[in-house]
C-alpha cells in the first residue's frame, strides 16, 4: 500500500508532478489543464485523508471522455501532439489509483517522459534548466520513496537527487560529445495549434505591418569579416511574381529542375551571374518556420549542402521544412548583375497583370512611359512621386478595398513597405517594365558581445525589382524614397514620432534601448542564448566531427563508438573510486561521532577526555575510575578500535550505537 511510503515522499511527487506539468498545460487546450487539476485536487484530498479513492465507473469515465476529447481536438491520432496530450493526462489519472508503492513509481516514471516531452516546443537555455530543474524533483520523489519513517527530513531527498544528479554530469558530458549524433525528437512533424509568425509567400496591402507587432527572433547572422552596412542588409527571402488585383503571390508552381542543387547538373542561367564585388561568407541560425524558404543577402552562391537548393530567383530553398532551429553556410556578392538576357518569354511573365482594375494607376504608367526616355527613368519618376506628393510610412494604414492600387497611389497614401513595394511593381508592369516584389527582412541589430546580427519579425519588409536591358535585376526600395530613416537606422526610428513601434506588447526590452545597462543586460542574455543554439542544439554530426578531430587527427564516424565505450568505462571507474573514497571517509566521520558521543556521555560525571589523550588510553584510564563498569567500557573499547582499525564490517555502527546507549541506561538510572 501506499502507506510504505512516507507521506512527505508523496509530497514531494505532487509538487514535482505540478512542476512538470505546468510548461505543457499552457500550450495545449484548456480541457487537458482541467482534467489534470481535477486529477491533482483529488489526489490532494486523498493524501489529507479527506476522499476515498474512485470507483472504477468513474476512472474508466474519466479516461473514455478523455479519449473523446483527444481525437475530437485532432481529429486523429496520427500526429505527435495528441500522444503528448494523452501522456499528460495518463500522467494525471494515475494519481487516483496510486495505492501501492509499485504505483508510485510508475508515476515517477512517467513523470521524466513527460519532462522529456519539454523539449519538443522549447531547447533554449532556460528551458532546458527548467527540464533540469523537473528531473531533479522527480529524483527528489524517487529518493523520498526510499526514506524510512525514522528519518523523515523534508529536505533530505532533494539534496540526495542533487547529488545524484551532479555524479551523472561526467556521463552526460562524455555521451552528448563522443555519441553519435541522431536526429533530435523535436524535428519530428507536429501539428502544430499554433500558428508561426513569419513571412508569408503572399502579400496583400497591409499584410507585412501585421509583422511589425511581433519581436519573435527570425534569425541571426554571423559574418567571417566585418560587418555590411544597414543599407545592404536586404535579407532576401520569397520573390513574387504574379498579382490577381489585389495580392502579390509565389507562382503555383516550381519545378525543382529549375534549382541548382550540389551534385546535379547545374542549370543554365547560373553562369548568366555577374559578381561585381567581393563575396561576404556567414552563416545563419534560422529559428523554427514551418517553411522551406531561407533568408540571406542577394546573390548568394549555390549552396554545398544537400539539403539546400538555389532558385533561379536568387534565393536559397530547404527540402524539408524549418521544424527545428536549421544552421547554415552561405557566401553572398552584394554588387552583381543577374539574368542580362532575360529571354522574351520570362519579361511576359514579369509584364502580367489582370486584364483590367486600377484604371488611374495604369494611366498615371502610361504618361509616365510617354515622357521619359527610358526605364530607369521612369522608375525614378515613380519614387519621385513618392518622395514629393507627402506619401506617409505608417504602421496604421488605411484599409484599402475595391481598386486597392488607386486607393492607396491617389487617396490614402498611407501604408507600410508592402504598399510601396506593391504599388511600385504595378505601375512598372503598367507602363511595361518587368518587375517583381520581393519579401524578406531588411536591417537587424548588431549585438557586440556575440558579434552577430539578430534578425526579428518586426524587420519584416518588402521591395520591388525590375528588369534592366544590361543591367538585369536592380532592386528599387520605394520605402526609401519616403522613409529612409527605415532603412538606415530602423523601425523603432521610423516609428519614434508616431509611437507605434510594438504598440501592442505594453513591456518590452526592445522598447528600452535608452537605458544603456537593460541593453547590455538583454545583449548579454542574446549572446548567452545564442551559444547554447550554436554549440549545444546545434551541436550536429559535422561539428562533432570537426571538434574531435582536434584532438584525434583522421577521425571517422566509426570511430566514435570505440571512444564513446572507453570514455564510458573511464567515467565509471573514476566515479566508483571516488565514492568508496567518500564512503570510508563517511565511515571514518560516523566512528568519530560515536566516540564523541561516548566521551560526553562520561565528560557529565566529570571524566572528560584529555585533548591530546588517546581513544584506548581514555578507555582504560575510564574502566580504572569506573570499575563497576570496566566491563562494558572493555566491550564497547574492543569493539570500537576492531571496527575503526581492524577494519571489521561486521561490527555495525548501530551496534556500537546500542553499546552506547547501554551505558547510558547504566549510568543515569542511579539518578532516576
Amino acid at each position: 500500500m501506499i502507506a510504505l511510503a512516507p507521506r512527505n515522499a508523496l509530497a514531494w511527487m505532487l509538487i514535482a508532478q505540478l512542476v512538470v506539468l505546468l510548461p505543457q498545460l499552457l500550450r495545449f487546450p484548456w480541457w487537458i489543464s482541467a482534467v489534470c487539476f481535477f486529477c491533482g485536487l483529488w489526489r490532494v484530498l486523498i493524501f489529507q485523508q479527506r476522499a476515498a479513492y474512485p470507483g472504477w465507473p468513474i476512472k474508466g469515465f474519466l479516461v473514455l471522455v478523455s479519449l473523446v476529447c483527444l481525437v475530437v481536438q485532432w481529429g486523429s491520432m496520427l500526429s505527435l501532439e495528441p500522444w503528448v496530450g494523452l501522456l499528460l493526462l495518463m500522467f494525471s489519472l494515475k494519481l487516483l489509483e496510486m495505492q501501492r508503492s509499485g504505483d508510485v513509481y510508475q508515476v515517477i516514471l512517467l513523470g521524466y517522459f513527460v519532462a522529456l516531452t519539454h523539449f519538443l516546443y522549447d531547447q533554449s537555455f532556460s528551458g532546458s534548466s527548467y527540464t533540469f530543474a523537473c528531473v531533479t524533483m522527480l529524483t527528489a520523489s524517487l529518493v523520498g520513496c526510499q526514506q524510512v519513517r525514522a528519518d523523515l527530513r523534508p529536505w533530505l531527498p532533494l539534496r540526495k537527487a542533487i547529488s545524484l544528479i551532479l555524479q551523472a554530469v561526467p556521463l552526460m558530458l562524455v555521451l552528448f560529445v563522443l555519441f553519435p549524433r541522431l536526429a533530435p525528437l523535436w524535428s519530428i512533424p507536429q501539428q502544430h495549434s499554433m500558428t508561426v509568425t513569419g513571412i508569408s509567400d503572399r502579400m496583400t496591402m497591409g499584410s507585412i505591418s501585421e509583422l511589425t507587432q511581433s519581436s519573435e527572433l527570425a534569425f541571426r547572422a554571423t559574418f567571417q569579416a566585418s560587418l555590411p552596412n544597414s543599407q545592404f542588409l536586404y535579407w532576401r527571402g520569397l520573390v513574387l511574381t504574379e498579382f490577381d488585383g489585389k495580392t502579390w503571390q509565389r507562382p503555383p508552381f516550381q519545378p525543382k529542375n529549375r534549382l541548382s542543387r550540389p551534385g546535379r547538373s547545374q542549370p543554365d542561367w547560373l553562369s548568366e551571374r555577374q559578381a561585381l564585388s567581393e563575396p561576404i561568407a556567414y552563416q545563419i541560425m534560422m529559428e523554427p518556420s514551418q517553411q522551406q524558404w531561407l533568408f540571406t543577402l542577394p546573390m548568394v552562391m549555390p549552396a554545398v549542402s544537400s539539403k539546400i537548393g538555389l532558385s533561379r530567383d536568387q534565393h536559397l530553398v530547404s527540402f524539408e521544412p524549418i521544424r527545428s532551429r536549421f544552421r547554415f553556410d552561405a557566401v553572398s556578392v552584394l554588387s552583381f548583375r543577374t539574368d542580362t538576357g532575360l529571354a522574351d518569354s520570362q519579361q511576359e511573365r514579369y509584364l502580367t497583370l489582370p486584364v483590367d482594375g486600377n484604371p488611374l494607376s495604369r494611366r498615371f504608367a502610361a504618361r509616365l512611359k510617354a515622357s521619359r526616355s527610358s526605364n530607369q527613368a521612369v522608375a525614378q519618376a515613380v519614387l519621385d512621386y513618392f518622395r514629393e506628393e507627402q506619401f506617409y510610412y505608417t504602421l496604421r494604414p488605411d484599409r484599402l478595398e475595391g481598386e486597392v492600387v488607386d486607393q492607396f497611389l491617389f487617396g490614402s497614401r498611407r501604408g507600410f513597405c508592402g504598399h510601396f513595394a506593391g504599388s511600385f511593381a504595378f505601375l512598372m508592369r503598367a507602363a511595361g517594365i518587368p518587375a517583381r516584389v520581393v519579401v524578406g527582412y531588411q536591417g537587424g541589430e548588431y549585438n557586440p558581445i556575440g558579434n552577430y546580427i539578430e534578425v526579428r519579425q518586426f524587420d519584416a519588409h518588402a521591395w520591388s525589382e525590375i528588369w534592366l536591358q544590361g543591367r538585369g535585376w536592380v532592386r528599387i526600395d520605394p520605402t526609401a524614397a519616403v522613409a529612409p530613416e527605415r532603412i538606415e537606422m530602423g523601425l523603432q526610428a521610423a516609428m519614434q514620432e508616431e509611437g507605434s513601434f510594438l504598440e501592442n506588447i505594453p513591456v518590452s526590452w526592445l522598447k528600452m534601448r535608452g537605458f544603456a545597462w537593460l541593453t547590455e543586460l538583454r545583449f548579454q542574455i542574446s549572446a548567452w542564448a545564442h551559444y547554447w543554439n550554436s554549440f549545444v542544439v546545434g551541436y550536429d554530426p559535422v561539428m562533432q566531427i570537426n571538434l574531435l578531430s582536434r584532438i584525434w587527427e583522421d577521425i571517422q564516424p566509426q570511430d566514435l563508438a570505440h571512444i564513446t565505450i572507453v570514455a564510458f568505462i573511464g567515467i565509471i571507474v573514476l566515479l566508483a573510486i571516488i565514492m568508496l573514497r567518500s564512503t570510508n571517509s563517511r565511515r571514518s566521520s560516523q566512528m568519530s561521532i560515536l566516540f564523541n558521543r561516548f566521551a560526553a556521555l562520561f565528560a557529565q560525571l566529570g571524566y572528560a577526555r584529555a585533548i591530546d589523550e588517546a581513544p584506548l588510553d581514555y578507555c582504560k584510564r575510564l574502566m580504572s575510575q569506573r570499575p563497576e563498569l570496566a566491563e562494558a567500557i572493555q566491550d564497547f573499547s574492543s569493539s570500537y578500535m576492531t571496527r575503526c582499525y581492524g577494519n571489521d564490517m561486521s561490527i555495525s555502527v548501530d551496534a556500537l550505537d546500542r553499546k552506547i546507549n547501554g551505558l547510558k541506561m547504566r549510568l543515569l538510572s542511579p539518578m532516576l
